[in-house]
Formats: C-alpha cells, structure tokens, sequence
C-alpha cells in the first residue's frame, strides 16, 4: 500500500527536493505540497494524506501553529522537517508537545542543497510515521500505579512512550497535582539532547519538579524523573 505524503515547505526549491528524495521510494508517493500553512490545512482536510511533512517558519502562520491545529482537528501523522528543529531546541520540543512524530533538522539552513544527506532519515520517519495510529496518541486520564511486593513497601508511577508519545507524556505530567503522593518515572524515546530540554519543559509547566534522573539518586515522592536519552532505568 503506497504512503500518501503531502509536502509544506515556503520554498518551491525545497519542496520539489523533499518530493524528489520521497518519491525515491516506490512505497511513497507525494501526492501534492503546500507553500504555507493556511494551504497547508486545506489540503490536508481535502487530500487527508497518510502523513505529512512540515518546515517551521513560513509567511503566514508557523509550522507549529499548523501542528497544533491539525492534531486538534484533523489529527495525520506529522514529520517535521526545518532549519528550526535543531537537537534540544525550544521549537523542536514544542514540535514533539503538540504531536508531531518526528523532528528532523535540513543540514544546511532554510535552502538546504544537501538535503539528500540525510535522505534515508527522511524516508525512514515517514515511513515509521505512516504506521503509527494517530488516535491512539490520544490522551488516556487512567493511570495505574505499579505496586513493588509488600515486603519493599514502594509505590511508583511508571510512563514509558515511544515515537509520537510526547504530546500525552506532557498532558499527563501537567495534570498530576503539587501533592501527588508518590515518585514518577518516565521514559520516552528521544535522543539525549532532547530529552534535556523536554525535561527542562516539562519542569516549567507541571506542578511537580522534574529533572533528568542521575545514576543512584534517591526517589522522592512528588516527583518526575525523566531517563536521559538512551539510556534505561532500572530501580
């Protein structure tokens, strides 16, 4: 089954590259682009491609103000493809906040003539992309507290996520109350220099501290400790 993708970048030179690097693949197929981001909404409420890839800065509305609106309205799996979404950026994790699958950086600014570089990243996240069901990425209230034997007398909650998983890590953690009575631990596949920032994010916004765990530390009720990128956790 062939992956529909639709193209929103504000340069002509840039989508005809993302296109030509996506058409590389006989499993995808771009089936039209968008110069910005009012275009963008329309087509993808029109065509409702299978995913769609999106620059950050355009003319009229931003690419994460596009993000947003389609998670809320027409939810499609979102690549982002920018000069803005460097490793452990402020757009970059409000990229991951508001939904989008995966976050890749063009290699040499807005123009990128080098874009082929990174041409098997591109394709492998719209592909990985085109498998995720956007609906389950939906935020669940339920949370279950694991219960360690009753010899240990511990309570934690535990949050594991994968690709697509940030917007609901970060749903969650907001909501927890200042008073919540137990340690909560979350782990969530992004590289290490994001999940710094989308730490430092979380911690601004929760009612709860929350730092990057460290090796041996002792956990304390009320808080959240992320894993660092590649790295597991283990009590």
């Amino acid at each position: 089954m062939t992956i529909k993708v639709l193209v929103v970048d504000d340069s002509l030179f840039m989508r005809k590259i993302i296109s030509d690097v996506l058409n590389l693949d006989k499993a995808i197929e771009v089936i039209d682009t968008a110069e910005n981001g009012l275009t963008a909404i329309e087509k993808i409420k029109k065509l409702k491609p299978d995913v769609v890839t999106l620059d950050i800065k355009m003319p009229d509305i931003s690419g994460l103000d596009v993000l947003n609106e389609v998670m809320e309205k027409y939810p499609t799996p979102v690549v982002i493809l920018s000069a803005y979404s460097k490793e452990g950026s402020s757009e970059a994790i409000l990229a991951y906040e508001y939904g989008a699958v995966e976050v890749l950086t063009k290699p040499s600014g807005e123009v990128s003539l080098d874009l082929k570089k990174i041409k098997e990243k591109i394709i492998r996240a719209v592909k990985l992309a085109s498998i995720i069901d956007i609906n389950k990425l939906v935020l669940r209230r339920e949370i279950k507290i694991i219960k360690f034997p009753s010899q240990t007398k511990k309570e934690l909650v535990v949050i594991g996520a994968s690709t697509g998983g940030p917007q609901a890590v970060f749903s969650v953690i907001t909501e927890l109350p200042k008073n919540f009575p137990v340690p909560v631990l979350v782990v969530q596949h992004m590289p290490e220099l994001f999940t710094e920032s989308f730490a430092k994010r979380l911690n601004s916004r929760a009612q709860l501290r929350v730092k990057l765990a460290e090796q041996g530390e002792i956990l304390e009720q009320g808080r959240v400790y992320v894993a660092p990128g590649d790295i597991i956790l283990k009590l």
